[in-house]
């Protein structure tokens, strides 16, 4: 994977498109990486770095790594199902001894062993969790293992992240050790995951405000126990996508006469306007399509009314 000189972002994109096909598996681990760096900085430190790998990449936090990413092809000789597939390792370093209570002792996903770096100046574990790298639409349950066990390790990780960061006389490290290595275009590739468009693998039934209405739905009929497994599993830093939408350029006399007849009261329950805008101290009501415009409808005032935000919902969903 590493290249002989400085990659781009965009062969950086290409590399790891190639191994990580899935979207998804890609947001979680650069999730990882960003949360550990955007910590770093809100101590004060710019002791961080992150170095491209053969197989990877490695987070460095002052003296030490504090997280590497790595993938491991696997030949079908090692395998009963006679197929190549690749693994996906994540190491994380830890602080605070209750990080051996985080996880279970099955080993399922990931597990946790004791380290002893003579520059941190503390008891550390690291934790390494394991998935199968997919190439179809559904991951490795594994993942979503490894993806709470994560989740539950965060505190645990931060407190590693402060003694990295911090000197022996209680100063903000400010200069990686390993900064002349740095790979700006894999942490802007990063970003780019976590904060930019999401790939075609990624899930588009929720990205609709009705199909998220009835995932809601889904979720409140599923039991506590299920929906706490996922939400452990949840990525703590949303992300963002793209959208191509049709909109009516809406008539803005029709609006004005509405909002005039209707003279600051809901005309659907009759109720004064909740409040006033604060930028012209007009009653606030949301002008509706009796006939949805999407539908057909008119944009004439006979097919408008103006309604307080309660009616305006209920006009939509009642």
């Amino acid at each position: 994977m590493k290249p002989d000189r400085a990659p781009s972002v965009a062969e950086i994109a290409s590399m790891f498109n190639e191994v990580l096909q899935l979207h998804s598996d890609q947001h979680l681990i650069f999730s990882q990486l960003l949360d550990a760096i955007t910590y770093c900085e809100q101590l004060g430190s710019a002791a961080w770095s992150i170095t491209l790998l053969e197989s990877g990449f490695r987070l460095n936090v002052g003296h030490v790594e504090a997280m590497t990413w790595r993938y491991t092809l696997l030949g079908s000789k090692e395998l009963s199902d006679h197929h190549n597939t690749s693994l996906s390792d994540i190491r994380i370093l830890l602080a605070g001894s209750d990080c051996l209570n985080m996880i279970d002792d099955s080993n399922e996903g990931g597990f946790i062993d004791e380290l002893s770096y003579k520059s941190v100046g503390a008891p550390h574990w690291c934790y390494t969790g394991t998935f199968q790298i997919s190439t179809a639409a559904t991951p490795d349950p594994r993942r979503a293992v490894v993806a709470g066990q994560l989740a539950r390790l965060r505190d645990n990780h931060h407190q590693f992240l402060e003694l990295a960061c911090t000197t022996s006389s209680g100063k903000p490290r400010q200069k990686s050790n390993f900064s002349q290595h740095h790979c700006a275009s894999l942490y802007a590739y990063a970003c780019s995951v976590v904060n930019g468009k999401p790939g075609p693998d990624e899930s588009a039934d929720v990205h609709s405000e009705a199909a998220l209405l009835e995932a809601v739905r889904r979720s409140m009929a599923d039991s506590a126990a299920s929906r706490a497994v996922r939400l452990a599993a949840a990525a703590s830093i949303p992300e963002r996508y793209q959208t191509t939408s049709t909109a009516f350029r809406r008539n803005p006399d029709v609006i004005a006469e509405v909002l005039l007849r209707a003279s600051g009261h809901c005309e659907a329950c009759h109720q004064p306007a909740p409040f006033v805008r604060a930028n012209d101290g007009m009653p606030y009501l949301e002008v509706h399509h009796t006939v949805p415009l999407s539908q057909g409808g008119t944009d004439m005032v006979a097919n408008a009314v103006g309604l307080c935000p309660n009616c305006h919902r209920a006009a939509h969903y009642a």
